[in-house]
């Protein structure tokens, strides 16, 4: 087992920096904020130690496997690999052979990990924010050569995994298809292989699978090698007469197989998130006595994206935040206004839900921020009058909340926090206000966290719509239709572009990039409020016993937007506030957009819970490839998001049918 503890993450660098090979460490990046920050922290820490690298962004599994591939039909022995809020959820050694010295190294905040990962031989490292060790299934030893002739009986019995070579075998399949079951086997060999190895750092009060490992070899075979042994149809009535068991010994190996089996389906039936990867590697820079506010800044970015896109709970969130206030005063004391107002500096202060307000107004703001609109109800005559009576309580005329912030009465804006503090818990606005992260940049302009975390978000997501270069974004704003063609490039080249614009704007944001990159932020999140109400004001959400789902076709214009995954888990999230403001029975949600192009349906599932600010497991993960499987429907979940998926339009209705008797 290479668990790597939070405590110990020097010694991995350290590690790198003696073993650093002529090849450059390859950086295997998702698009998202939290990986972009955490590769800008990754890489100032490399150049500080002279260590050659290279950053490859990557959307999903394929593209790791056309790189992977390059790689070894090149003939290179020796890798390193480091995959950002990648690699953790798939057995990542499938890229590498035994061939090649290669190693991985894992910093990934999605959970559950890949077993594989966690029980790897060496070759494998995987950072732990102390949730990895403590999810692990406890696997109790199993002597499997006493159980094997009576397995094929039992898996008739018990399993209901049927076989899904069609599925595997499809062009549009899923490279990551990790079947519960299937990963026991491969677990046993390589726990009991690393038993003599020698990790990063000893690891402490390691589960009972590695302290039993002389017996682990004998623990548990595989489906997979399972069902090179099946016998065909013709031989089945054979095993079914098979004699009945009475050997005690016999039934008890049987018994703790079945709660092994039972064990790592419930590890991987449910995902949720760890730490932030950019707050892990944070500490990392601390440890090394690296740290500085350049840092700090990122590490904060990127616990705001998990914040805002509600990845962690309100209370994780509190215990950072009050870590790094800690060390934002330490760098910018208040009684030092040299340094407290110097360019760069950061403050700690109040922030509220209202998307973007200082880059737009008070009135429209409030009008499409999700935690608002869901609150007072806009899309509803008498909301609209809540929001005007509101507004009037606090003092704010109508035509000042109507003109940019910017432009806004002085006096009224320094009157803001106390204003929303006394007023918003009287309209159902309690959590209005939350605590944050300010940055004073050029031209003594103050932005946000939030701020930025909308803008790299925009621009990340924005490349699935073939949008042009980033500077060019005005040009086609007044435009009701973004291209779908391949009119100025290919969306890889969309994808790399608009990616390396978010990495280029954490440190030296234009004023033209940073206003077109809000300004499209803004463009989204009108378009998912406006989407949400539709929804609801065509009663098009369908509710079953345990999840509700909607279906997004002829998507046009800005309806565009939910081609993106992002995008679309947004929207369920407004929507299931909008059910829990609404006192109705609060459940997952499935939205699925009709790509006409490539033929299929982008099926994204979003957990929801009682209380705003509470995250609940996602179950969408598991249940959507027992159901691809279960009907044998092509699938792709190319992601690094489980509860993310393509389908074909043919499968789709068979699919959702299955699923609804799955879950329900």
């Amino acid at each position: 087992m290479v668990l790597v503890q939070i405590k110990n993450l020097f010694q991995f660098f350290q590690n790198l920096v003696n073993s650093q090979e002529k090849q450059p460490i390859l950086i295997f990046v998702a698009p998202d904020c939290d990986s972009i920050c955490s590769c800008k922290i990754l890489s100032f820490l490399f150049q500080t130690e002279m260590i050659s690298y290279s950053i490859q962004p990557v959307e999903g599994y394929d593209e790791i496997e056309e790189i992977t591939s390059k790689l070894r039909d090149s003939g290179i022995i020796n890798q390193t690999i480091i995959c950002i809020n990648c690699g953790g959820n798939s057995d990542i050694y499938k890229f590498s052979n035994s061939e090649l010295d290669w190693k991985f190294f894992i910093f990934d905040s999605h959970r559950p990990i890949h077993l594989e990962n966690v029980f790897s031989k060496d070759q494998v490292y995987v950072f732990d924010d102390g949730s990895i060790q403590l999810a692990i299934p406890t696997l109790e030893p199993v002597n499997t050569e006493l159980i094997s002739p009576f397995l094929s009986k039992e898996l008739e019995e018990d399993l209901s995994f049927e076989n899904d070579e069609d599925l595997e075998d499809s062009d549009f399949s899923d490279i990551e298809n990790n079947e519960n079951i299937e990963n026991i086997e491969n677990l046993s060999e390589n726990n009991e292989n690393n038993e003599n190895n020698e990790n990063i750092e000893n690891i402490e009060n390691l589960s009972e699978n590695e302290q039993n490992s002389d017996d682990f070899e004998q623990e548990i075979i595989s489906v997979k090698r399972r069902r090179k042994k099946k016998p065909k149809k013709k031989d089945q009535k054979t095993m079914k007469i098979s004699p009945l068991i009475e050997n005690d010994e016999v039934i008890s190996e049987l018994d703790k197989y079945k709660k092994n089996k039972t064990n790592i389906e419930k590890y991987y039936s449910t995902t949720t998130y760890g730490l932030s990867t950019s707050v892990m590697l944070y500490t990392l820079s601390t440890q090394l006595n690296r740290k500085n506010p350049k840092l700090l800044w990122f590490a904060i970015l990127g616990l705001t994206e998990h914040y805002l896109l509600e990845k962690i709970g309100h209370r994780d969130y509190l215990e950072i935040v009050k870590d790094f206030q800690e060390e934002v005063s330490y760098y910018f004391p208040v009684n030092n206004p040299e340094k407290s107002q110097s360019l760069d500096s950061l403050r700690f202060g109040d922030e509220y839900r209202l998307m973007l307000f200082r880059h737009w107004n008070i009135y429209e703001s409030m009008l499409h921020s999700s935690f608002v609109a869901s609150r007072l109800g806009v899309w509803k005559e008498s909301g609209f009058s809540n929001l005007n009576v509101m507004l009037a309580k606090m003092g704010l005329p109508l035509d000042e909340c109507k003109q940019d912030y910017q432009s806004m009465n002085l006096k009224l804006k320094e009157q803001l926090p106390q204003t929303f503090r006394k007023f918003a818990p009287q309209f159902g606005l309690k959590g209005l206000i939350f605590p944050s992260f300010f940055k004073k940049s050029a031209y003594d302009v103050e932005v946000t966290a939030s701020d930025i975390v909308y803008l790299i978000t925009s621009l990340i997501e924005s490349a699935h719509l073939n949008i042009p270069q980033i500077s060019d974004i005005n040009k086609n704003f007044n435009s009701n239709e973004f291209s779908t063609q391949n009119e100025f490039s290919t969306q890889n080249d969309f994808k790399m572009e608009n990616f390396w614009k978010a990495y280029d704007s954490l440190s030296n944001c234009s004023s033209d990039l940073f206003k077109n990159g809000i300004q499209l932020a803004i463009r989204i999140q009108k378009q998912i409020v406006s989407e949400g109400i539709n929804l609801i004001e065509r009663h098009s959400i369908v509710s079953s016993r345990s999840f509700r789902h909607a279906y997004l076709t002829e998507l046009s214009g800005d309806r565009l937007f939910f081609k993106s995954a992002t995008n679309l888990s947004k929207l369920g999230h407004f929507l299931i506030d909008i059910f829990r403001q609404s006192k109705k029975e609060v459940k997952p949600l499935i939205l699925s957009s009709l790509i006409k192009e490539q033929n299929i349906y982008l099926v994204v599932g979003v957990s929801g819970t009682r209380s705003f600010g509470d995250i609940s497991r996602n179950k969408f993960g598991q249940a959507f490839l027992n159901a691809a499987t279960q009907i044998k429907a092509q699938i792709k979940r190319d992601r690094f998001e489980s509860s993310v998926m393509e389908i074909s339009i043919e499968n789709m209705k068979n699919f959702m049918q299955v699923l609804h008797t799955l879950l329900n």
